[in-house]
């Protein structure tokens, strides 16, 4: 069965299941798990944001919605969404290349995958989400296995409920940058 295949029935089992995460949290040893929401929003006044790094210098703002239902074994299976917006000047595209090569406009990737939480980089002494294989759609276009190779990928989406602002995740409140994240749980 192919990675596309099996990624598919596993959104199918979800969604009949309903167990779309409508809220969020960080990572337990609890047996019965944890449902996760996190939203993580930046946005850029400028293409360096204040030399912080924390979007390519094309990318004006990224949003990203992030659902997934977690075991008492830290591992997870999630959907979750990126919309990017890409700074005028540059080719109109939405693809696989979407942090590695310039575009305008927006784009839109709906993604589901698996993976584990671990110590991550998103702030110190928190976990985070880490994806170990995903299946995107970018735009309208085809579902692609594992377009951000290679993997694990720490998705800097931390694995512990609370509201996270700019000064907490940057250690400053640069000029033009903003940064938030915003994480709840509550029990499968």
């Amino acid at each position: 069965m192919s990675r596309a295949l099996r990624s598919l029935l596993l959104a199918a089992t979800v969604l009949a299941a309903g167990l779309v995460p409508s809220a969020a949290a960080a990572g337990s040893d609890d047996h019965r798990g944890w449902i996760w929401h996190s939203l993580t929003v930046i946005h850029c006044d400028e293409p360096t944001c204040d030399g912080t790094g924390v979007l390519p210098p094309w990318m004006e703002t990224l949003r990203n919605p992030f659902d997934a239902v977690s075991d008492g074994d830290k591992n997870f299976y999630h959907q979750a969404r990126i919309i990017a917006y890409g700074r005028p000047g540059h080719p109109h595209r939405c693809d696989e290349t979407l942090f590695d090569r310039p575009f305008s406009g927006r784009c839109v990737v709906k993604d589901f995958g698996v993976g584990y939480i671990a110590a991550g980089a998103a702030l110190e002494g928190r976990r985070d989400f880490w994806v170990s294989s995903e299946t995107a759609m970018f735009g309208d276009g085809p579902l692609m296995d594992d377009p951000f190779a290679p993997y694990p990928i720490d998705t800097y989406q931390i694995a512990y409920p609370g509201h996270y602002t700019t000064k907490q995740l940057l250690g400053s409140r640069p000029e033009g940058v903003r940064l938030t994240e915003f994480v709840t749980r509550r029990h499968r």
